[in-house]
């Protein structure tokens, strides 16, 4: 049941609710109808037993016994209230024994799960729910002594599998002890006896979370944080509510970095990138216009390589802005399509590159005229950029009509695709295909090449350079990155880091800092003006009719 108080929570505000059938006092939750005639319970726990003296041995059932007794000493402040067990399970943390041995120093562990029913015997005096839910709540989490027994009771999220457990496996398999009452009550749900029935609640709706296949526990990529069956419940229009205190818990010790390590870390690598990918976005720049300034280097080969530079630049830099966009905002949704869509591009052009290679080396193809290599240039980029942009439409559209809440899914809290399901077939997927499609065309060409001896000895081997360059670049660091993905933070993460973040920096070293371009700005005089000593220019030597192919090509393309 809702109620009018609001909290702020990660830059929105939230409206509080209730457990169904409770409403908001003074800042605390309380039963709406508070009495009944009979109520059906929910009661998952771990019990820790032992001897305060002595040494005994017990059998199981007895043990149980003793626990429920403990348990049940609360609930009889009214000697008019009943209860009845309609079923329980439990499971000790001994394999399989049947005979349990206690004593001073050997404990023994039951988890525990219950579902009964509570009434008066004199019906004309109703259950107190609030007295009734708040003692059982309380029995849970007790210790103390009851007879010669020591009992620790606390919550643990197994108790609450136990049913499914014990019904899915045959019971002495995972030595879970079960009995179930066939009446007429024992098909009626109960509620179950959690924090959930007192605290003040928020709601989180589909696309916040991510549920497990059983529906027993949801993660929240917000949060970094999973929710159990006993910290959540489901709400209607599939949205779920999870208590406010606990959510605000997470949200603070994520932000200020309770874990000081581990934000320490963050914090680093999340410097690192910033320091890095600045340095590659420069770079990036420098290349550009070295290749727009020397005509010479605007080959097909040099020409795909710019829009590899464009992609890559504009990849990197929507990804240094999304930091400074408000999570789950229509900024970041924006920014995070823009995202996917210069990510997937840099793996079109690349492929670019590997298929033009693979033309050239294996199928024999000749670009000799202007026409010819402009047409070429013209399909080559059509394909690097039409492709991912219809991709962004495949997904989007896909995620808006599959979703529940129609949304794009993009955006969340990383301004990118925020469904790891997504994730999977609408990225992960497609560059896979396209790493798999490049590493055959580049080693069919590798071979093809390697079998030609006097490619060994030419000058006119740009081509093969620059493909060679691109394929280690977008391949190699990519590898380091989903490899460094399966661990915790490591100094082997700073390292991707720096492998990644700085792929510009590396394109300008390979193709900008080289003695064949300095020949280049040599011929225009560049050097002369900059008063830089003249390096000597190489002598090309005579090839075979492969590499005058290969000439032919970079001369007039």
């Amino acid at each position: 049941m809702s109620f009018f108080s609001l909290q702020y929570f990660q830059g929105k505000c939230q409206k509080l609710s209730c457990y169904p059938g409770r409403v908001l006092l003074k800042g605390k939750c309380n039963v709406f109808i508070s009495f009944t005639g009979s109520k059906i319970y929910n009661i998952a726990f771990k019990a820790n037993v032992r001897l305060i003296e002595g040494q005994m041995e017990l059998d199981k059932d007895q043990l149980f016994q003793n626990i429920i007794s403990f348990f049940t000493i609360d609930l009889f402040y009214d000697p008019g209230l009943k209860f009845h067990i309609l079923q329980y399970y439990y499971q000790t943390d001994e394999v399989c024994r049947e005979v349990v041995t206690l004593s001073e120093s050997d404990s023994i562990m039951l988890t525990v799960f219950m579902k009964i029913i509570i009434w008066n015997k004199n019906w004309e005096n109703p259950v107190n729910l609030n007295e009734v839910e708040d003692r059982l709540y309380n029995a849970s989490l007790k210790k103390g002594s009851f007879g010669n027994f020591s009992f620790e009771y606390f919550d643990d999220v197994k108790a609450w599998f136990l049913p499914i457990s014990g019904k899915m496996s045959p019971s002495r398999q995972f030595c879970i002890t079960r009995l179930e009452s066939i009446n007429q009550y024992n098909s009626r749900p109960g509620v179950d006896i959690t924090k959930l029935l007192f605290c003040p609640q928020i709601s989180l709706s589909p696309h916040e979370f991510t549920p497990s296949n059983d529906g027993m526990q949801i993660f929240v990529t917000s949060l970094n944080r999973t929710f159990y069956h006993n910290e959540f419940f489901q709400d209607e229009n599939n949205t779920v509510r999870v208590c406010a205190s606990t959510f605000l818990d997470a949200y603070t010790s994520q932000k200020s970095g309770s874990q000081s390590g581990k934000h320490t870390d963050h914090f680093s690598l999340k410097v690192l990138t910033i320091l890095s990918t600045s340095v590659s976005l420069i770079s990036l720049v420098i290349t550009f216009f070295v290749y727009c300034f020397l005509k010479k280097l605007r080959t097909i080969p040099g020409q795909n390589l710019m829009c590899f530079i464009g992609a890559l630049f504009f990849a990197q830099l929507s990804f240094l802005l999304k930091d400074f966009f408000m999570e789950n905002s229509n900024a970041c949704t924006a920014l995070g399509i823009l995202n996917y869509y210069f990510w997937l591009s840099i793996f079109t052009c690349s492929s670019v590159c590997c298929i033009h290679m693979f033309r050239v080396f294996v199928c024999d193809s000749r670009f000799y005229d202007n026409f010819l290599c402009n047409s070429t240039i013209i399909v080559y980029s059509v394909y690097a950029y039409i492709t991912p942009l219809l991709l962004v439409f495949i997904s989007i559209g896909c995620h808006v009509s599959i979703s529940p809440t129609h949304t794009t899914g993009f955006g969340g809290s990383t301004c990118f695709i925020d469904d790891k399901e997504t994730q999977l077939y609408s990225f992960i997927l497609p560059i896979s295909l396209l790493c798999f499609v490049n590493f055959v065309l580049f080693s069919v060409t590798f071979h093809k090449i390697h079998s030609a001896p006097t490619m060994e000895n030419t000058h006119c081997r740009n081509d093969l350079s620059i493909y060679l360059k691109l394929f280690l670049l977008t391949g190699t660091t990519w590898v380091f990155q989903i490899i460094d993905g399966l661990f915790p933070i490591s100094p082997f993460s700073y390292l991707v880091t720096v492998l990644n973040g700085s792929q510009g920096f590396y394109i300008m070293i390979s193709f900008v800092f080289n003695r064949r371009v300095k020949s280049m700005f040599e011929d225009k005089g560049v050097l002369d003006k900059l008063h830089l000593k003249k390096f000597k220019k190489s002598r090309s030597s005579g090839g075979t009719q492969l590499h005058q192919k290969i000439t032919m090509s970079e001369n007039v393309c």
